[in-house]
């Protein structure tokens, strides 16, 4: 659908769907009054004017692959009630965007590029008030707040979901912003150490750390308690007394070590995997840093992967990794896998027990797999306890002596009488699909190596007309096509 002057109209009721790409140019594009517009593709606002609609209109991203929203969807252009339904996510490109009733983290995380996500003053938040593991904003979000109000901000990373709150503010109609980051809080230019102010506190995360702001022209003076949340990535205790030694810390710039806000209000029901808790004290604001401390060596918190690369070596695969700190590190298990879901161990690694030294890993991996290799690091402590890092090197091996031919018999033949024997030496699977001159595909499958030792019998998924048709194998990066003659 493009919009290059004139107007697109939702519906008051019933449901449209937009299989494709959306760009408006000039003239409207306007949600309605009280319909759903399902949009399968991506949308690209470049001018013109955008209505986000009223009363229960609502506007639905729910593709399979990931989707583009872009553009500046704030001021008069904003949106008015969103779903988002897509486990592939969404990126936000070209400016900021604002929903002014109810947006609805169904599943697919939101990628802020550059701007920010605002939820308006009385927006409601589903299906939880902090987002959830499958659904969040991955960049800023902001919020106008209160006097005496909270916030609950649905954020986290590419990978981990950890949500942040302000509570009992001090002065209304400040728009407040929040952010998660994954990495060192020393990454940020202004913090240089994980030094606490307390001696109470026994570790400071050096993987997650977190920025709050009350926003441009605040006056000073502005209190709030903030409250964090932890993931398994976070390495917490399993020892629920233990977990609730956690503590609320901030930066303190003029001193230049972590101060301790205590923690309180822990989450029911939490766990090793997934708590939130409220410091204790308020602190004043103007964009502060937040990070999770503990008054116990229980929370050990993350053995903190700087980087984790793969490369290709001629016939094998090197795979090198750093560490910032580790605490109660034993030893890195290598795990590889052909489809990203299913891993085994290929190497034992020692760990570095405690430092707070940059220490460096490798391991040449001499026996990759023909085609798609996944590998990532499960790390194991001295009691047992394992954490699986989250991210994942994808390496692509292609072997030198691959091998890949096809024969199809008879030709010309029937459509009831089509045979493919394939020639392969890679254990791989591989594809055979067949198309009508138009480019139409009227076979497609996929086979193992082991249903290779015998001819395939191709079906046609429809009758086939007398003509000409293009057979298709495809396996790692080869592909080889023949033409095939149907008579009847």
């Amino acid at each position: 659908v493009t919009v290059d002057g004139g107007s697109y109209m939702g519906d008051n009721g019933g449901l449209d769907i937009i299989g494709g790409l959306i760009t408006v140019r000039d003239g409207l594009f306007d949600v309605g009054s009280g319909g759903v517009i399902r949009i399968n593709g991506d949308f690209n606002f470049e001018g013109g004017s955008f209505s986000g609609g009223s009363g229960s209109a609502q506007i639905q991203f729910r593709g399979s692959t990931l989707q583009t929203i872009n553009g500046d969807f704030s001021g008069a252009n904003a949106f008015h009630r969103v779903l988002f339904l897509n486990p592939s996510g969404f990126n936000f490109t070209g400016g900021n965007s604002t929903i002014n009733s109810l947006v609805n983290f169904a599943n697919g995380v939101e990628n802020i590029d550059g701007g920010l996500l605002n939820l308006g003053s009385s927006t409601t938040v589903l299906p939880t008030q902090y987002g959830s593991s499958m659904s969040y904003v991955n960049g800023r979000v902001s919020r106008v707040i209160s006097s005496g109000g909270s916030f609950n901000f649905p954020i986290g990373s590419e990978t981990n979901w950890r949500p942040a709150s302000v509570n009992n503010v001090s002065a209304s109609g400040l728009t407040w912003e929040a952010e998660y980051f994954e990495g060192d809080p020393t990454s940020d230019p202004l913090v240089d150490n994980l030094t606490p102010t307390n001696s109470s506190i026994q570790t400071i995360s050096s993987g997650e750390y977190w920025k709050i702001s009350d926003g441009n022209g605040a006056p000073s003076g502005v209190t709030a308690r903030v409250g964090l949340s932890w993931g398994s990535a976070s390495d917490v205790s399993s020892v629920l007394a233990e977990r609730e030694e956690l503590e609320v810390m901030i930066w303190n710039d003029a001193i230049s070590s972590w101060d301790n806000l205590d923690g309180t209000s822990f989450s029911s029901g939490h766990s090793s995997s997934s708590g939130r808790f409220v410091a204790v004290n308020s602190n004043s604001f103007s964009e502060q840093i937040f990070t999770l401390g503990s008054t116990t060596a229980n929370n050990p918190l993350p053995v903190t992967l700087v980087s984790f690369e793969g490369m290709l070596t001629d016939e094998t695969v090197l795979i090198k990794w750093k560490t910032s700190t580790e605490i109660n590190n034993d030893y890195f298990e290598l795990q590889r896998s052909a489809n990203g879901m299913d891993y085994e161990t290929i190497a034992l690694i020692q760990g570095s027990g405690n430092t707070a030294r940059q220490i460096e890993y490798d391991y040449l991996d001499t026996k990759p797999i023909a085609g798609n290799n996944y590998y990532r690091l499960k790390q194991v402590d001295f009691d047992g306890q394992v954490t699986i890092e989250n991210k994942i090197v994808l390496v692509e091996y292609i072997p030198k002596n691959f091998t890949l031919l096809f024969n199809v018999f008879p030709n010309p033949t029937s459509e009831y009488n089509i045979n493919v024997r394939v020639t392969a030496n890679q254990d791989v699977p591989v594809r055979l699909e067949l198309f009508d001159l138009f480019g139409k595909k009227v076979f497609s499958n996929e086979y193992s190596s082991s249903e290779l030792y015998d001819d395939i019998k191709v079906q046609p998924t429809e009758q086939l007309n007398q003509g000409i048709y293009i057979i298709r194998l495809e396996q790692l990066d080869k592909s080889i096509t023949k033409r095939l003659i149907i008579t009847k």
